[in-house]
């Protein structure tokens, strides 16, 4: 366990990825309304220092960071939940006679369009770790195939986007949302 922790602290300290896992597998995945999601899957010990990472520092920043007036961005802020609070609200405001404005987004392919240059800002603001972050944003930037009809196709590299199913995503997001935020509570 010591040598995959002294491999893994080499990986970040100098941000590498070794070849052998450097290589991110793009698969298009059926949705119910019958359109295609691309999804991304890492090898697994990409996915392995991913999801410990969230755990040991991703937890922790994102506990010391502004609460966001946003819903859809935890299980304690379902969409659904800010949807009944603002039907609510808009209800005492007419029984009161006063207005009542719900602004609603639903940001399609999110992930995929957030900019590493932009993401890379963010992390500084929010102070993100920067070495962490670093080496995120390179695994981000693996070479990636697409699989379609049982053809690979030819490598590209990502100049934006993250990976929608990786353990650190949830985090670029907020990072990319918190950015935008102009009202916190």
């Amino acid at each position: 366990m010591n040598q995959l922790l002294g491999f893994i602290r080499v990986l970040l300290i100098f941000v590498l990825v070794p070849a052998q896992i450097d290589l991110l597998l793009m698969c298009l995945m059926p949705k119910p309304d019958l359109s295609d999601r691309t999804i991304g899957i890492f090898s697994t010990l990409l996915r392995m220092i991913s999801r410990w990472f969230r755990r040991r520092y991703g937890v922790k920043w994102q506990d010391q960071q502004p609460q966001l007036g946003y819903y859809g961005i935890s299980a304690q802020h379902s969409i659904t939940t800010g949807l009944w609070r603002h039907a609510a609200f808009s209800e005492w405001c007419v029984s009161h006679g006063r207005c009542a404005v719900t602004f609603l987004v639903d940001i399609a392919k999110a992930f995929e369009n957030i900019r590493h240059r932009y993401l890379h800002s963010q992390a500084v603001r929010w102070e993100f770790n920067g070495v962490l972050f670093a080496w995120f944003l390179r695994t981000y930037q693996s070479p990636r195939r697409l699989t379609l009809m049982g053809t690979l196709t030819q490598q590209v590299v990502a100049t934006c986007s993250v990976v929608a199913g990786d353990g650190m995503a949830d985090l670029m997001m907020r990072m990319t949302v918190q950015g935008l935020s102009l009202i916190h509570i």
